[in-house]
This record gives C-alpha cells, structure tokens and sequence, in this order.
C-alpha cells in the first residue's frame, strides 16, 4: 500500500489478522472479483466510492490486512505434534500443513484455542468451511480436511462432596439436567409474566405468539400442566429449544422479563437463582464441567441464548481433522495468491487519526520502529483489550466496557504409553483436577496420548503460575537457587519439551514444577508408576494475558447489545455525518459471543451495512441465511444437512 494513495487506487485497511479479519478480506476479495468478472452487477459502497465493473476498469482497489503477531488466526492456535515410530521425543508444530506432517492424519492436534464448532446451525462458518475445502468425510480414507464428531458437552461430578438437593433438583442425574432444569423454570416464568402482559393490556399478542409457529407449538407442549407433560418435560423442552430460530433468540435478547424484569438487565446468575436453590446453582458453579460462567455473571438474556445454541448442537458438535488452524491456512493461501491484496505481519496498530478524506494508521513494527499509511476504509477486526488501547471517538470509546473478557486457559500434556481406556468419554475424572473440561486423546498406534486441561476462572490462576521461562533461562542466585521468570505477554501458547534428556529428577525437564505436579496427579488418581520421563511436552495458554485478555467476551448485565453493535458497526474518527468509514468487527461485540461464527456474524453485519450512513432501524434483525444469498463465499447451492446425511456423518469416523 502507498504512503500517499493516488486518486485512482482505493486504499482498504483490516487490522487483525484473526478469523473476522480473514473473513472480512476473503468476503472483500470475492465480491471485487465476482463485480469484475460481471457475475454481480450491484456495485459496492466503500471508501465513498461505488465500485462497479466500469469504475475497476479505471481504478485499482487494494486491501492490506495487518496483524501485530508473526502468524494469521489470533485465537485460533492449533500446534500439530507428529508421531514417528521409535521417536523418543516428539516434533511439534504450528504451521502443520506444508511439509512437517506432509498432510498425515497420524498426528495429536492440540487445539489452544477454539476446538468444536456446529455448521448445521452455523450458517457462515459452513460457507466459509466449504469454500476452504473443509467438509463432511465422502470416503473411509480420513483426510486432514474431513469434519470429524466431537463430544458432546457432558457434565461428570465427582463423588465427594455432596451437595444436598430436594425435590425435582434431587431427581436430575446429571449437572446437564439440572440446567436444563433451570431453563424449564425460566421458561414457567417468562411465561408467567407474558400472560400478565396480555391480561393487562402490555402486549398485543398472546403469549405463545413471541414464537415462531413450530417452536410455539412445543411451548404449549412442555408448559402443560397435565401430569403426562409434566412427566416428559425434558423430551418436550428440547423439542423447543431444537425449533427456536435466529428471531426468537431476539426476542429473548430485547423483549422478555422475568418478574417485571428485562432479561438483558440481570446477570444470569441472578437470573438462576431465581429458579434453583443456592446449594443447585452452587454445584453447578462448581462442579459442572461446561461453561456456565456463573463467577463472572454474564448479561442474562445473552448467556440464556448461549445455553439454549448450545443445547441445540450439543449432539451435532463437530472438530476438523487437521485441526482449527487448517482453516486459517488454506484462508491464508487465497488471499496471498491475489495481488490485491498484502498481508503485512510484526505490523501493531497504535495510533490512527483522520487525515483528509482518509485515514492515517500508525504500526509499531518492532526495534522502535514505526510506519504510516492511509485508506479510505477501516475494518477493525480486533478483540476488547487491543481496541481499547486506541483513542476512538469518545463515544465508541465508552461502548467497549459493556463486555468483559473471559480468561480461559488451556494447558495439554503429551504422555508416552498412555495408561487410558481407548475412547474414554470427555471429562472423565475432571472433577480430581483444578479445571473445567478434562479431554483424552490417543495417537493412531496408542504410543502417545495427550491430556487437554480446559479451564475458566478460579482454576486459570493455577495453572497460569506455571508459565514460566524453561529452567535453562531461569534465573539462579550463587547458592544455585532458582527463580522462576513467569511470563507476562503470550503471543503463543509456551511449550516446554523434554526431547531426549535423560531425567533422574525434574530439575532436568524444562520446567520442574509442572512436572512434579502432573505425575503427582497421575499418581494420586490413576497411574501409581507414573514416572517423570512419561511425559514427553507440556503446553499452556493464558488466554487472559496480554494481547488478548480473554479467550472470549460476554456482554455485561445492563446492556443493549443490539444498539451497541449499531453504534460500532459504522462510525467516523471525524464526527463527519455521512462519512462512516470505520468498522469494528470480531466476536467480542457479537451476538454469538464464544464461537467463530460470532465473529463472522458481526463481520457479515459490517458488510452487509457498507455505504449506509444511519445506524440499523430499531426493527433491524440480521439474517445469516439472507446474507449468504448475496454474499456466499462457496457460491451454488450451499450444503442442506438432512438427517440422513447428518447420521451418516457423524457415524462415519
């Protein structure tokens, strides 16, 4: 990109280099070539200008996406460790798909960052996944590229201590079961306070009318008062939650209360203790090993809306073979063959201003160094901590604390000749361990396992002590003592490898203390002859250290997440009416917090509001399967999941 942009080349700036900048640019190449090539006649508005094929004839368009790291995918970090017969130590990866693994499926894929998605109910991300060449399996020959089942969410307790329960809350059998309890309670008394509403006049309909037609029936079913739905309740509360669609999970984000309450101004654990007992939400809180969040209390219509997805895809969850960071590199791949565009990495945004017509962007590219360019569109696809290092307009400034990041960790343990059964199911024993999930993994000869501790706050703080410098570079006093340098700012996750060491004590891996405390545990719950050289490597993420400050956001109780994203979809550094031509996107002010697809809903939002000065209409509902028809990626037919393909998928592996 040029210093000083001529006339006839539009300047594009994406800054963020993680899933919503990827997707911003492979949307932004796609259009510009399907307008050049004729296939799409409807000109494009961006950068004041409207891009048609007659304006590409004269004129040039240029898109530069910048990324502060050395690697595209943010927080997406997949590290491949490859598996080789007689081998000792191990060799890991996280650019696993050129010429390390030569595309072998015969490798542990350890996923730091997201893991599982759902492309039956994830409209952009099925799009975007076929378009990379990420599919269900269409043959018994696995390949990296292949969609594989993965577990459902499960919630395992432990057997001490017990919280005592009566009642219904004593019936469920399972942690699952008792949410699903509180959600049936939420429902009597959203029900209870729409049939209020109606009586006196609040509201026009009546109180099943808030549904769309299919799941309205299934609400009448599960809210019966008859003994024989009272007895299938769950079948019945399911069968709603499988009908409930994009408008009714808005509805539940801006229309309905709770005893004269909003939803979106309470915290979802206050909102669950209007339905459970304190010792319920307490043992859910504790010891459910999926996550609820209750310490931080999210915004409770938005975390409602989370478990009701999740309920929705739990039994439909799907990883990808060659793991997440395949899609980033076969992502990364289409925008470098395009001379439109340039990737520039080591490239930190820390200043922008309006210049003129334009934009000026500031980079902090290492060694003291800065440098400035311009453009006439910015697309700020970064998370809540990057941005509020910015000095944006004053009122996009004040709108980034209505979400909080959520600091999740993950730490994987790669163990020589595991000890497990083949197949055991996710969250086995999570309740003997400081963590949230627990998951179990074999390579495709047995000869190696890995162990993935997935954890949110209080355990975090735990495992995050031990991310330090290995102890070849710690620090150490004339007596010999050692002091550990802990490790502040994670770009990547930090992996410690013990290689071909001969251990007689832990002082001789890289990092003693982790490997005290892992074979300790080993000990104590499994494995008594566990020793020291049966774990190969350890890995950590802090996702709540600098950069990034959370591996996810949830919106705050109070806030209208709807009229915040309308304020930092489209705005002006200027203040200038009509020219607004910055645009956060990313899933931290998304309506799908937590998942990908969050991130390409908020990106897709942004584009499909190019040109278009005044925020949405207060009715403004965005529609995924709309969008696609004028913006698929894939283009043709997009993939319909019926049940027969889908039982066929998920059995095939």
């Amino acid at each position: 990109m040029a210093t000083n942009p001529a006339d006839s080349q539009l300047d594009i700036a994406v800054v963020g280099g993680g899933i919503a900048g990827i997707y911003c640019c492979l949307q932004l190449q796609k259009r510009l070539n399907d307008i050049s090539s004729g296939n799409v006649k409807e000109a494009l508005p961006i950068g004041g200008k409207a891009i048609s094929k007659e304006w590409l004839k004269k004129n040039a368009v240029a898109i530069t996406l910048y990324e502060a790291s050395e690697r595209l995918g943010g927080r997406i970090e997949t590290w491949s460790i490859e598996i080789k017969p007689g081998e000792a130590g191990l060799a890991t990866d996280t650019m696993p798909y050129g010429q390390t693994d030569g595309g072998s499926t015969d490798c542990l894929r350890a996923e730091f960052g997201p893991m599982r998605i759902e492309p039956r109910e994830q409209p952009l991300l099925n799009d975007l996944l076929s378009y990379v060449g990420i599919t269900e399996p269409d043959s018994d020959v696995e390949d990296i590229h292949d969609l594989k089942p993965f577990p459902s969410y499960a919630a395992e307790e432990p057997a001490e201590p017990k919280f005592t329960l009566r009642g219904e809350e004593a019936e469920q059998h399972s942690l699952l079961d008792l949410l699903l309890l509180a959600m049936l309670r939420i429902c009597e008394l959203i029900n209870e306070q729409l049939e209020q509403e109606a009586e006196r006049g609040a509201a026009k309909t009546h109180a099943t009318a808030v549904w769309n037609p299919q799941a309205r029936k299934y609400w009448r079913q599960f809210l019966g008062n008859s003994s024989v739905r009272r007895r299938y309740w769950k079948g019945e509360l399911r069968d709603w939650i499988s009908n409930l669609t994009e408008n009714d999970y808005d509805t539940i984000r801006r229309r309905l209360k709770v005893n004269d309450v909003y939803l979106f101004d309470m915290g979802f654990w206050n909102l669950l203790s209007e339905v459970l007992s304190h010792l319920a939400v307490v043992r859910i809180r504790d010891w459910a090993s999926y996550y609820h969040l209750i310490p931080e209390n999210p915004n409770a219509a938005e975390w409602l809306i989370f478990w009701l997805r999740a309920f929705k895809t739990s039994s439909s969850l799907r990883g990808i073979a060659g793991g997440m960071g395949l899609m980033i590199h076969e992502a990364e791949a289409k925008l470098s063959s395009d001379p439109r565009i340039v990737i520039k990495k080591k490239h930190k945004l820390v200043r922008l201003a309006p210049d003129g017509g334009q934009m000026n962007l500031t980079f902090d590219v290492g060694a003291g160094r800065t440098a400035s360019f311009s453009c006439h569109e910015l697309f700020l696809a970064l998370p809540k901590r990057p941005l509020e290092k910015l000095s944006l307009p004053t009122k996009q400034a004040a709108l980034l604390n209505t979400v909080v990041g959520i600091p999740l960790l993950k730490a994987f343990f790669l163990i020589d000749q595991p000890w497990w059964e083949d197949n055991r199911p996710a969250n086995r024993y999570a309740g003997d361990l400081p963590t949230r999930e627990l998951h179990y993994s074999k390579s495709a000869k047995k000869t190696k396992g890995m162990i993935m501790v997935y954890t949110d706050r209080p355990a975090t703080q735990f495992w995050t002590e031990y991310i330090t410098e290995d102890i070849a570079g710690a620090d150490k006093n004339q007596g010999g003592e050692i002091f550990y340098q802990r490790i502040i700012h994670q770009e990547a996750a930090k992996i410690w490898e013990l290689g071909d060491r001969r251990v007689t004590s832990e002082y001789d891996t890289p990092n003693p203390r982790l490997w005290r405390r892992f074979v300790q545990y080993a000990r104590d719950y499994e494995h008594n002859d566990f020793t020291l050289n049966h774990l190969r490597a350890c890995g950590i993420r802090d996702w709540g250290k600098e950069p990034y400050g959370g591996a996810c956001h949830a919106w705050r109780p109070g806030q209208k997440s709807w009229e915040v994203m309308d304020e930092l979809e489209a705005f002006s550094l200027s203040g200038e009416k009509g020219k607004k031509h910055v645009h956060v996107c990313g899933e931290a002010y998304s309506d799908y917090q937590g998942f990908i697809e969050g991130s390409l809903r908020s990106t897709a939002r942004v584009l499909e509001r190019l040109g278009k000065a005044q925020p949405a209409n207060p009715g403004y509902r965005f529609d995924a399967h709309k969008f696609l028809q004028r913006w698929s990626l894939k283009g043709g037919e997009l993939t319909h999941w019926t049940m027969d393909r889908w039982l066929k998928a998920s059995f095939f592996l």
